[in-house]
């Protein structure tokens, strides 16, 4: 298992290109200072939660209406907009545009990599091994948090995209 690590030359020279591995064994790179931050990860797998339970087939209909990408769940706290959703096997991808300057250094530092939804349970089951099973919940929410609740949703890609257009 490789862990993150940021070294302090990197902390004290924000300008220097950080660069650092998170548990994927995946390299990340970002420079502080950035306009636009683009992340990439995992949102969402059919992995047993922190809930003790799993989400199936989640729909984001609901939230492509107006993509924005909350700060530990707080909806009024927006720090970016999505830019993608692709799915494959059950594990659904997400690519976003962080905006907000705290948000980006916390990203880039390792200390903000946690993704999460948060979503409205349409068919919901108990499993005989008391685990709940949400098939194709209504997903009104996409955030960047610390701790998600499926240790499997974090951000494995951070670059800077300053050719974004505002």
């Amino acid at each position: 298992m490789v862990v993150s690590v940021v070294t302090s030359f990197y902390l004290q020279q924000p300008e220097k290109l950080m660069k650092r591995t998170m548990q994927t064994g995946e390299k990340l790179e970002a420079r502080n200072g950035c306009r636009v931050l683009r992340v990439a990860g995992v949102l969402s797998t059919q992995t047993v939660d922190s809930y003790n339970s799993i989400i199936i087939a989640p729909d984001f209909s609901v939230w492509l209406r107006n993509p924005v990408i909350s700060r530990q769940h707080q909806i009024e706290d927006i720090i970016g907009v999505g830019r993608s959703i692709s799915e494959a096997d059950g594990v659904v991808r997400i690519e976003a545009d962080i905006l907000d300057d705290d948000a980006k250094t916390k990203i880039t530092d390792g200390r903000l990599r946690g993704l999460s939804i948060g979503f409205d349970p349409k068919i919901t089951f108990l499993r005989s091994d008391g685990i709940t099973v949400y098939i194709r919940p209504t997903v009104a929410e996409v955030g960047i948090c610390t701790l998600p609740s499926n240790p499997n949703c974090t951000i494995d890609t951070v670059a800077c995209n300053d050719g974004v257009q505002k």
